[in-house]
Protein backbone atom coordinates (compact mmCIF):
# COMPACT_ATOMS: atom_id res chain seq x y z
CA UNK A 1 0.00 0.00 0.00
CA UNK A 2 2.87 2.57 0.97
CA UNK A 3 4.44 1.74 -2.06
CA UNK A 4 1.51 2.43 -4.30
CA UNK A 5 1.24 6.06 -2.50
CA UNK A 6 4.76 6.41 -2.94
CA UNK A 7 4.30 5.81 -6.84
CA UNK A 8 1.79 7.62 -7.14
CA UNK A 9 3.45 10.43 -5.34
CA UNK A 10 6.51 10.28 -7.54
CA UNK A 11 4.07 10.17 -10.83
CA UNK A 12 2.42 13.39 -9.27
CA UNK A 13 5.88 14.72 -8.86
CA UNK A 14 7.33 14.10 -12.49
CA UNK A 15 3.64 15.86 -13.98
CA UNK A 16 3.91 18.66 -11.76
CA UNK A 17 7.32 19.63 -13.42
CA UNK A 18 6.85 18.55 -16.07
CA UNK A 19 3.64 21.64 -15.99
CA UNK A 20 5.85 23.97 -13.50
CA UNK A 21 8.68 24.92 -15.85
CA UNK A 22 6.73 26.43 -19.08
CA UNK A 23 4.30 27.68 -17.18
CA UNK A 24 6.65 29.83 -14.81
CA UNK A 25 8.66 30.75 -17.89
CA UNK A 26 5.32 32.20 -19.31
CA UNK A 27 4.71 34.30 -16.21
CA UNK A 28 8.20 35.43 -15.71
CA UNK A 29 8.80 36.17 -19.40
CA UNK A 30 5.51 37.35 -21.11
CA UNK A 31 3.03 38.05 -18.07
CA UNK A 32 6.33 40.59 -16.35
CA UNK A 33 5.68 38.71 -12.97
CA UNK A 34 8.91 38.75 -10.23
CA UNK A 35 10.55 35.77 -10.54
CA UNK A 36 9.42 34.59 -6.88
CA UNK A 37 5.80 35.44 -7.62
CA UNK A 38 5.82 33.43 -11.00
CA UNK A 39 7.37 30.14 -9.03
CA UNK A 40 4.55 30.52 -6.61
CA UNK A 41 1.18 30.98 -9.01
CA UNK A 42 3.41 28.99 -11.58
CA UNK A 43 3.38 25.85 -8.80
CA UNK A 44 0.10 26.50 -7.86
CA UNK A 45 -0.96 26.16 -11.84
CA UNK A 46 1.14 23.09 -12.57
CA UNK A 47 -0.43 21.37 -9.14
CA UNK A 48 -3.80 21.67 -10.24
CA UNK A 49 -2.77 20.33 -14.02
CA UNK A 50 -0.99 17.69 -12.34
CA UNK A 51 -3.55 16.09 -10.30
CA UNK A 52 -6.23 16.36 -13.15
CA UNK A 53 -3.55 14.95 -15.59
CA UNK A 54 -3.19 12.13 -13.18
CA UNK A 55 -6.71 11.54 -11.96
CA UNK A 56 -8.66 12.25 -14.80
CA UNK A 57 -7.25 12.85 -18.40
CA UNK A 58 -4.51 9.53 -18.00
CA UNK A 59 -6.82 6.93 -16.92
CA UNK A 60 -9.95 8.26 -19.49
CA UNK A 61 -6.93 8.02 -22.18
CA UNK A 62 -6.24 4.10 -20.86
CA UNK A 63 -9.44 3.73 -20.67
CA UNK A 64 -10.20 4.71 -24.69
CA UNK A 65 -6.60 2.72 -25.74
CA UNK A 66 -7.68 -0.19 -23.78
CA UNK A 67 -11.65 -0.07 -25.48
CA UNK A 68 -9.58 0.45 -29.05
CA UNK A 69 -7.10 -2.05 -28.59
CA UNK A 70 -8.32 -5.06 -27.10
CA UNK A 71 -12.76 -4.49 -26.90
CA UNK A 72 -12.17 -7.62 -29.13
CA UNK A 73 -11.93 -9.74 -26.41
CA UNK A 74 -16.02 -10.48 -26.04
CA UNK A 75 -18.94 -9.71 -28.33
CA UNK A 76 -22.03 -8.92 -27.24
CA UNK A 77 -23.29 -12.05 -29.91
CA UNK A 78 -20.27 -14.49 -28.78
CA UNK A 79 -22.97 -16.41 -26.72
CA UNK A 80 -25.28 -16.80 -29.36
CA UNK A 81 -22.66 -17.59 -32.53
CA UNK A 82 -21.35 -20.56 -30.17
CA UNK A 83 -24.27 -21.64 -29.17
CA UNK A 84 -25.92 -21.92 -32.87
CA UNK A 85 -22.37 -23.64 -33.61
CA UNK A 86 -22.79 -26.16 -31.15
CA UNK A 87 -26.82 -26.49 -31.84
CA UNK A 88 -25.87 -27.61 -35.34
CA UNK A 89 -22.71 -30.07 -34.25
CA UNK A 90 -25.74 -31.67 -32.30
CA UNK A 91 -27.82 -32.03 -35.39
CA UNK A 92 -24.56 -34.11 -37.26
CA UNK A 93 -24.59 -30.44 -39.56
CA UNK A 94 -20.79 -30.28 -39.19
CA UNK A 95 -20.72 -28.14 -42.63
CA UNK A 96 -23.31 -25.86 -41.26
CA UNK A 97 -21.68 -25.67 -37.56
CA UNK A 98 -18.65 -24.90 -39.48
CA UNK A 99 -19.49 -22.47 -41.73
CA UNK A 100 -21.12 -20.56 -38.82
CA UNK A 101 -17.45 -20.35 -36.83
CA UNK A 102 -15.84 -19.48 -40.04
CA UNK A 103 -18.48 -16.38 -40.57
CA UNK A 104 -18.19 -15.76 -37.12
CA UNK A 105 -14.51 -15.39 -37.19
CA UNK A 106 -14.71 -13.48 -40.48
CA UNK A 107 -17.18 -10.86 -39.01
CA UNK A 108 -14.43 -10.21 -36.02
CA UNK A 109 -10.98 -10.37 -37.98
CA UNK A 110 -9.12 -8.61 -34.81
CA UNK A 111 -11.03 -11.01 -32.13
CA UNK A 112 -8.75 -14.13 -31.09
CA UNK A 113 -11.25 -16.14 -29.28
CA UNK A 114 -13.20 -16.40 -32.92
CA UNK A 115 -10.49 -17.64 -35.17
CA UNK A 116 -9.33 -20.38 -32.55
CA UNK A 117 -12.79 -21.91 -32.18
CA UNK A 118 -12.76 -21.95 -35.92
CA UNK A 119 -9.87 -23.42 -36.28
CA UNK A 120 -10.55 -26.06 -33.28
CA UNK A 121 -13.56 -26.92 -34.88
CA UNK A 122 -11.63 -27.48 -38.18
CA UNK A 123 -9.41 -29.98 -36.28
CA UNK A 124 -11.74 -31.58 -34.32
CA UNK A 125 -14.38 -33.03 -35.56
CA UNK A 126 -13.68 -31.55 -38.83
CA UNK A 127 -10.36 -33.06 -39.21
CA UNK A 128 -9.58 -30.99 -41.76
CA UNK A 129 -6.19 -30.67 -40.99
CA UNK A 130 -4.64 -29.02 -44.41
CA UNK A 131 -7.34 -26.52 -44.28
CA UNK A 132 -7.11 -25.77 -40.63
CA UNK A 133 -3.13 -25.15 -41.62
CA UNK A 134 -3.83 -22.86 -44.09
CA UNK A 135 -5.85 -20.78 -42.46
CA UNK A 136 -3.17 -20.41 -39.84
CA UNK A 137 -0.61 -19.82 -42.12
CA UNK A 138 -3.16 -17.21 -43.60
CA UNK A 139 -3.65 -14.92 -40.19
CA UNK A 140 0.00 -15.62 -39.14
CA UNK A 141 1.01 -13.29 -42.31
CA UNK A 142 -1.27 -10.44 -41.38
CA UNK A 143 -0.79 -7.55 -39.53
CA UNK A 144 -3.90 -7.56 -37.75
CA UNK A 145 -2.51 -10.23 -35.10
CA UNK A 146 0.07 -8.90 -32.87
CA UNK A 147 3.32 -10.81 -32.60
CA UNK A 148 2.48 -13.57 -29.93
CA UNK A 149 -0.55 -13.88 -32.02
CA UNK A 150 1.39 -14.58 -35.29
CA UNK A 151 4.13 -16.68 -33.20
CA UNK A 152 1.15 -18.52 -31.84
CA UNK A 153 -0.54 -19.55 -35.34
CA UNK A 154 3.02 -20.66 -36.56
CA UNK A 155 3.64 -22.90 -33.70
CA UNK A 156 0.41 -24.43 -33.74
CA UNK A 157 0.39 -24.52 -37.58
CA UNK A 158 3.97 -26.62 -37.09
CA UNK A 159 2.17 -29.11 -34.26
CA UNK A 160 -0.45 -29.94 -36.79
CA UNK A 161 2.16 -30.60 -39.72
CA UNK A 162 4.33 -32.76 -37.29
CA UNK A 163 1.41 -34.69 -35.60
CA UNK A 164 -1.29 -34.99 -38.17
CA UNK A 165 0.12 -34.56 -41.65
CA UNK A 166 3.43 -36.06 -41.09
CA UNK A 167 5.23 -33.14 -42.75
CA UNK A 168 8.30 -32.67 -40.33
CA UNK A 169 9.95 -30.80 -43.10
CA UNK A 170 6.93 -27.99 -43.19
CA UNK A 171 6.65 -28.04 -39.40
CA UNK A 172 10.26 -27.44 -38.66
CA UNK A 173 9.45 -24.19 -41.34
CA UNK A 174 6.83 -22.96 -39.70
CA UNK A 175 8.92 -23.10 -36.00
CA UNK A 176 11.67 -21.54 -37.61
CA UNK A 177 9.77 -18.12 -38.87
CA UNK A 178 8.43 -18.53 -35.29
CA UNK A 179 11.37 -18.47 -33.67
CA UNK A 180 13.40 -16.21 -36.21
CA UNK A 181 10.82 -13.23 -36.69
CA UNK A 182 9.61 -13.56 -32.84
CA UNK A 183 11.79 -14.76 -30.92
CA UNK A 184 11.14 -12.73 -27.68
CA UNK A 185 7.20 -14.24 -27.62
CA UNK A 186 6.99 -17.08 -25.54
CA UNK A 187 5.77 -19.15 -28.99
CA UNK A 188 8.71 -18.02 -30.75
CA UNK A 189 10.64 -19.47 -27.52
CA UNK A 190 8.43 -22.13 -27.58
CA UNK A 191 9.51 -22.73 -31.01
CA UNK A 192 13.09 -22.54 -30.59
CA UNK A 193 12.69 -24.80 -28.05
CA UNK A 194 11.03 -27.55 -30.43
CA UNK A 195 14.03 -27.43 -32.82
CA UNK A 196 16.27 -27.13 -29.87
CA UNK A 197 15.13 -30.53 -28.77
CA UNK A 198 13.25 -32.01 -31.49
CA UNK A 199 11.02 -35.04 -30.09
Amino acid sequence: MLKKIFIYFCQILVYLAIALIPIAWYLYHINDYGFYEAIIKALVAALVIAVFLRVCLLPAIGNIITETLFSAHSFPDEAKELALARNLLAQGKLNEACQTLEQYAKNNPGYLKAWDAYISFLLDPMKDYKRAVAVMEECSQSKRWNAEDRAWFLYRCGKIYENHLSQHTQAVNCWQKAAKKYPKTAFGREAANKLAHPS
